[in-house]
């Protein structure tokens, strides 16, 4: 063979088509970069065929699909539905033409039948179809829409408006979102066929990204038309993790977009078969498996979110209503105020008060008969200085004023009506008050 190659190369200039085929670099590796089981299929489809929001407030788990015109969003819906239904389904509208104008126009949440007739129901996996992301400031889907719509601002069938993002006086637009309306998993779509992206169109992507980020919704990312891109794939669908340059591929998406590539999953659509395939079917499941993890991980985070959040609410609620029985529960009236007036350093009445304190202090403690009465009578004498005063001028300041401090104001005090029932009550309550603040005992 050296012989022969060294021949072709003294005659022809160029070595023998086998020894360069020889030394060409194979495309794939000898073991596969990631692992699949592609005996998997019939377990994974029951995984996602089962799943069930455990909230009462979801009934479906809703997947968010952007990307660039023509990067197979639509095509993905319909190959996700056939896989789910197992046979051929065509949901959502797809263009078969290369063109840089996006063909969805609406806002529209796609729903997997499952069975037929009246017995019909839906699998609780939704999927909204977003109008391709453009080159251009004017062109395509707005970012905004895309950050309104993972919001569940954006009602079904809301027309797509090149020129500007909706705004909240839209009929389109859903100014109450319930958790249902949210989105739970945000999904790119990329061509493994593109070459390369526009700027604009990676800085409406990554601006995208960021809400999502803000907003904790999962991320993850498909990369289509990987045997148009990889002949080797073509030709078998399971080299497609010992392809090297899909390899290299989704980790510059990866660069470029900010996605791990771990999250990041190769993809064939079906678009020339006309009957079902269980490799096409096994890639296809591997993805939505994990989007069924990951949005199921996020609805149980907001959920134990919102619970906390109403947990706290109520011990702040409960807070609230212990200061206000507290302050219901502390003595009101001008009373209390009186007294503490009072007893403040330097005022006039403190002196006299405080006097006529020790001596019920005092006579209290001789526990004699007199004692008492004459402890009767100056506590009355008192409470009614504390409250004679304030009624008979209205206010606790006008009844300071009145008092000059001296003998003779103590004494006028002294002689006021205390024999009357209604006196004495009004006597009593103001003795309550000051008890709580003198740590006094009542005289009866």
């Amino acid at each position: 063979m050296a012989q022969q190659s060294d021949f072709f190369k003294r005659l022809f200039g160029f070595e023998s088509p086998e020894h360069t085929a020889q030394k060409a670099e194979s495309p794939t590796l000898d073991e596969p970069w990631r692992e699949l089981d592609w005996g998997e299929k019939q377990k994974n489809l029951k995984y996602v065929q089962e799943y069930k929001p455990e909230q009462d407030d979801i009934r479906y788990l809703r997947v968010l699909l952007y990307g660039p015109v023509g990067a197979g969003k639509s095509s993905f819906i319909n190959s996700v539905s056939s896989v789910l239904r197992g046979r051929m389904t065509i949901p959502a509208l797809a263009s078969a033409t290369t063109s840089d104008k996006s063909f969805t126009k609406k806002y529209e949440t796609h729903k997997f039948n499952k069975g037929r007739g009246r017995a019909k129901t839906f699998y609780p996996l939704v999927f909204n179809d977003f109008m391709g992301l453009e080159d251009g400031t004017n062109r395509g889907v707005h970012a905004d829409d895309i950050k309104l719509a993972l919001e569940g601002h954006l009602k079904e069938g809301y027309e797509f408006n090149q020129v500007a993002p909706i705004s909240q006086d839209d009929p389109g637009y859903n100014p109450t979102p319930s958790a249902d309306d949210r989105v739970h998993v945000l999904v790119c779509v990329m061509s493994a066929n593109t070459p390369q992206m526009n700027s604009s169109v990676l800085e409406k992507m990554k601006s995208v990204r960021e809400t999502a980020s803000d907003l904790g919704i999962p991320q993850m990312a498909m990369m289509t038309c990987i045997d148009e891109a990889y002949c080797e794939i073509d030709k078998d669908l399971r080299t497609v993790y010992k392809s090297k340059y899909l390899r290299k591929k989704m980790k510059d998406f990866s660069s470029a977009v900010g996605i791990p590539v771990n999250c990041i999953f190769p993809v064939k659509n079906y678009s020339e078969e006309i009957d079902m395939n269980d490799d096409i079917d096994t890639l296809i499941l591997s993805a939505l498996r994990k989007m069924v993890d990951f949005g199921d991980d996020f609805i149980e985070k907001a959920e134990m979110a919102a619970v906390g959040a109403e947990d706290n609410n109520m011990e702040d609620n409960g807070s609230a209503g212990e200061k206000d029985h507290k302050a219901a529960s502390q003595p009101e009236g001008p009373k209390l105020e009186t007294a503490l007036q009072i007893y403040q350093p330097g005022n006039s009445h403190t002196e006299t008060s405080s006097a006529m304190m020790d001596n019920l202090g005092m006579e209290q403690d001789d526990g004699d008969e007199s004692s008492s009465e004459k402890s009767t009578e100056t506590s009355f004498a008192m409470m009614d200085n504390l409250g004679g005063t304030q009624s008979q001028n209205g206010n606790c300041d006008e009844g300071m004023e009145q008092d000059d401090g001296d003998e003779s104001s103590s004494e006028k005090s002294t002689g006021s009506n205390t024999d009357d029932p209604s006196t004495r009550s009004r006597l009593r309550d103001g003795w309550s008050n000051l008890t709580a603040i003198s740590n006094l005992q009542p005289p009866w």
